[in-house]
């Protein structure tokens, strides 16, 4: 970093923090009528400790690896994310009472845990799902941090982390920087909003985002270190939503069938993926008790009839036979990727998701338009269109009985998604480096483990 950049990241970090200060009092004044259902009875001491905490995290983002101008989109991104904490979190949680947050946040402050066993009842060796958040949360917990609005803070780094490795990812692919990529993937209010709770959504976007800088280094690189995030990718995910790991799974099958190089080559890591799936998904299928196909889609159904529920509700569906499931299939996808539409949640947060909803529509009708079939030739967009295809297929039976779960669930993958829709809709007069906009005063090649 040029020694002329650093005092004038420094400064524009001092302007936004006396903007913070100035910013306290009146924020304060806010906090009592959206935060009366909140666990915490000093409601206005918690919010200013998780403010300020939240602005003292800023400092890790001079410790990621980034050149001077993705460090000032870093810096942006994140102190939008405490300004989202402090304002739209709030006041969703002061209105939806009952959350995962507050359940978390409990089990920390009082210990109050459920019984060591997995859906099925069986007695695991290290807990999972909810057994795994209460694990982290009371961790973050006895660490000091007693605030639950710095404890949330915690849980919105570890989203934000989750975005800039969706980045590393493209940079990876690409070999070149784009700050304005950056940007958008920091400010997409769905990633910011969802990704900046207690809640299994930013573990789990982080979780991908890990795997998907692996797989993608594995592919591109060659590099078998690759497979330390991909493997704690995996670990992370399996323990947060166990479903999620063999999904992610045909991310290398699909890429091991597009790659190129040798036989071996190719063999080696379609194999890698595949063994990994079979074994993750035996242990999702005992979890859950399946033992037969049939039980598998009664599993589906049920799962699409428990989300449905609230004032983003949709009709269950049928499904007996797996010609039900494959008819229901593109429709619960679409569901799944790029709904609620503007008008059918009537609350901020669902007219919001519309209209997002439409720029996400819009991408994809500009990549069906410029789509190149040549462009899945490529193992990284295998591996991305591979691996989002199964998770359509899965997640169309949980999004398609409540819209809110839709908007939620996707945030794991939409990064992902959003990447992979620009990559595919960029000009063909541009080449695989400069699909989103020239920046070339920022392109750069990068080392093998950036």
């Amino acid at each position: 970093m040029p020694a002329a950049a650093a005092p004038r990241q420094w400064f524009s970090f001092a302007v936004a923090v006396l903007c913070a200060t100035v910013a306290v009092p009146a924020l304060l004044l806010l906090v009592g009528l959206p935060g009366k259902n909140l666990p915490d009875n000093d409601l206005p001491a918690d919010y200013l400790v998780g403010l300020w905490y939240g602005l003292g995290l800023s400092l890790f983002v001079f410790a990621l690896p980034a050149n001077a101008q993705e460090r000032k989109v870093l810096l942006f991104s994140w102190l939008v994310r405490v300004l989202v904490v402090a304002g739209p979190v709030l006041i969703f949680e002061g209105h939806y009472t009952g959350g995962d947050s507050f359940a978390y946040y409990d089990a920390a402050r009082w210990g109050l845990y459920y019984d060591v066993k997995d859906y099925g009842g069986h007695v695991v060796n290290f807990p999972t799902s909810t057994l795994f958040m209460q694990a982290v949360t009371t961790t973050i917990y006895n660490f000091g941090l007693h605030s639950f609005r710095a404890i949330k803070m915690t849980f919105a780094m570890i989203g934000f982390l989750g975005v800039y490795l969706f980045y590393r990812a493209a940079v990876l692919f690409l070999r070149q920087r784009s700050s304005k990529l950056l940007l958008a993937l920091g400010l997409v209010p769905s990633i910011l909003f969802w990704s900046s709770g207690i809640s299994k959504d930013p573990l789990i976007m982080f979780g991908v985002a890990l795997y998907s800088f692996g797989a993608v280094g594995l592919c591109t690189r060659r590099n078998l270190l690759y497979l330390i995030p991909v493997g704690l990718g995996l670990l992370i995910s399996s323990l947060v939503r166990p479903w999620m790991a063999p999904i992610m799974c045909f991310w290398l099958i699909a890429a091991g069938l597009t790659i190129r190089g040798h036989l071996v080559t190719k063999l080696a890591v379609g194999a890698v993926g595949l063994v990994a799936m079979i074994y993750l998904a035996q242990g999702v299928l005992a979890t859950f008790s399946v033992k037969s196909q049939g039980e598998l889609l009664e599993t589906l159904q049920q799962n699409q009839r428990t989300f449905v529920g609230g004032g983003s509700r949709l009709e269950s569906v049928s499904v007996v036979e797996w010609s039900d499931a494959l008819k229901f299939a593109p429709i619960g996808a679409f569901t799944a990727f790029f709904r609620p539409f503007p008008g059918e949640v009537m609350n901020l947060f669902g007219i919001i998701a519309g209209v997002e909803d439409v720029g996400f529509l819009l991408l994809f009708a500009r990549a069906l338009i410029r789509l190149r079939l040549r462009d899945f030739a490529d193992p990284v967009v295998a591996g991305t269109a591979g691996m989002l295809l199964v998770w359509a297929f899965f997640y169309a039976f949980v999004s398609s009985g409540n819209l809110g779960s839709a908007a939620r669930y996707r945030l794991q993958v939409l990064p992902l998604l959003i990447m992979l829709l620009m990559f595919l809709g960029r000009k063909e007069n541009n080449r695989v480096g400069t699909w989103f906009i020239n920046v070339r005063s920022e392109f750069g090649r990068l080392p093998v483990m950036s």
